[in-house]
């Protein structure tokens, strides 16, 4: 498999928006339209970020196979918004320059973290994509004093000997987590590895929450996001980015006099290392 990666950080003065103030659009370039500066902003991967009438917009070049029906898809996370731009086929085509553009609504002209992930993913002769899902053991999370269980949907990439690799291919690595019984899905974006526990009724509604592990990268840190079912949507009651896995990420959420808090591992700047922390879950 051959896989086109990078990672391109910027600081965007922008506000806290939701996904539908951002749009991204990824196109090839016709070849008249080819500059130096486009090429060397490819080569570069350089970001230019331009502000004009309450929008910031972010543009980038690429030099790569000429596949068609690449895709580019924004989303915010916490304080940082992801754009990431995907490819749909294999692709056996020449190299060809592409310009993705971002525009994001910015009203009171604030700051936040953006990245921009082209994680291009190019099928070879034999793999193939192959649809999985994974069924964990939950508690009763609706009030009908029966155990549930959540069922996680994903691609991954299969290669020619039926070696199941932790690339996603087309899409931006999205899990959809089912429940059935009326229950809404939950969608996760940006997720190369999943798990989900159970936990018991921690806001006294009669309905047992749960806690999922989510993996938005390979390596070891992860976030941790604890979720509670109200009969009719789901509530994220509390999350965070942990440095250091545990075999059991429920015995992460602990009661104290003053309610249950969520312990992870938080990073330092002051001294640039990781260290204990904790945060209260929201019961009400």
């Amino acid at each position: 498999m051959k896989i086109f990666y990078g990672l391109l950080l910027l600081i965007l003065p922008l506000c806290l928006v939701n996904a539908q103030n951002i749009s991204a659009t990824f196109s090839p370039l016709p070849d008249a339209s080819i500059t130096n500066a486009i090429k060397r902003a490819a080569m570069n991967e350089s970001v230019s970020v331009k502000r004009d009438d309450k929008k910031t917009v972010a543009t980038a070049y690429f030099n790569i196979p000429d596949c068609g029906a690449y895709s580019a898809l924004a989303e915010i996370k916490r304080d940082t918004v992801f754009i990431m731009v995907n490819n749909a086929n294999r692709c056996d085509g020449a190299y060809k320059y592409h310009k993705l553009e971002a525009i994001i609504d910015n009203p009171e002209n604030r700051e936040y973290t953006v990245w921009i992930d082209p994680a291009f993913t190019f099928l070879e002769k034999g793999e193939t994509l192959r649809k999985f899902r994974d069924t964990y053991e939950i508690s009763d999370i609706d009030g009908d004093k029966k155990p549930n269980a959540a069922i996680a949907e994903y691609e991954k990439v299969v290669t020619a000997n039926d070696s199941v690799t932790n690339d996603c291919g087309r899409t931006d690595c999205t899990v959809t987590v089912k429940f059935g019984k009326g229950v809404p899905n939950i969608t996760i974006g940006r997720c190369y590895n999943l798990g989900i526990e159970p936990l018991p009724d921690l806001n006294n509604d009669g309905r047992d929450e749960i806690i999922m592990a989510v993996y938005d990268w390979t390596g070891t840190r992860y976030d941790v996001l604890v979720y509670s079912y109200n009969g009719k949507k789901w509530s994220l009651l509390c999350e965070a980015k942990v440095y250091d896995e545990v075999e059991n990420d429920a015995s992460r959420v602990v009661k104290e006099k003053d309610g249950y808090y969520l312990n992870y591992e938080g990073w330092d700047d002051t001294i640039f290392d990781v260290v204990a922390a904790k945060k209260k879950i929201k019961t009400r």
